[in-house]
């Protein structure tokens, strides 16, 4: 119940969520695995997303493993849920940053950034998925690496969040379902 408070979930939400939680629960710690994760979110449309798009079991595994143990307990799952149903816009580009930081270094560099946008611009149909994303990319830093360091911080990102729609689509669509 006290995880309630921390993710903006009713307790009704979280009670119900425990339930889910408990029967996936394989393990007598109370901990479930990445496929038993998989199993729990494949019904809400991020989790559908993993069929669609393999690349991103990864990236939501990592925003639901907090503590990078390969297991998830229930408060790692409560939280991990409350971000994409519940968190604002800045928490949804929190966790946009830190999924497509692959290094975790902080940091998405100009390598992580064309990742991004080749992977919505294949889904998109686009021809020259290298040559737009590599363009793209360039204009964004350009634009946004205010210290020139080939590197977007936290503060960059949420900077060019807040003034290129198109990257937020893109963060969005690939996120968010």
């Amino acid at each position: 119940i006290k995880n309630a408070h921390n993710t903006g979930l009713t307790i009704d939400e979280v009670n119900h969520l425990y339930d889910q939680f408990k029967s996936q629960s394989s393990a007598i710690n109370g901990l479930i695995s990445p496929d038993e994760l998989f199993q729990l979110i494949g019904k809400y449309s991020f989790g559908k997303l993993t069929s669609e798009r393999p690349h991103m079991k990864e990236l939501i595994l990592k925003h639901f493993d907090e503590n990078n143990d390969g297991t998830i307990s229930f408060v790692e799952y409560c939280i991990g849920l409350s971000v994409f149903s519940k968190g604002s816009a800045e928490e949804k580009l929190k966790l946009a940053f830190k999924m497509y930081d692959a290094d975790c270094n902080g940091f998405i560099d100009k390598h992580e950034m064309v990742q991004i946008l080749c992977s919505q611009y294949k889904e998109m149909g686009f021809e020259s998925v290298l040559q737009r994303a590599t363009h793209y990319t360039k204009i964004m830093f350009d634009k946004y690496d205010v210290n020139k360091d080939d590197r977007l911080s936290w503060e960059e990102f949420y900077s060019a969040c807040q003034s290129e729609q198109m990257l937020v689509s893109v963060l969005d669509n690939l996120c968010f379902g």
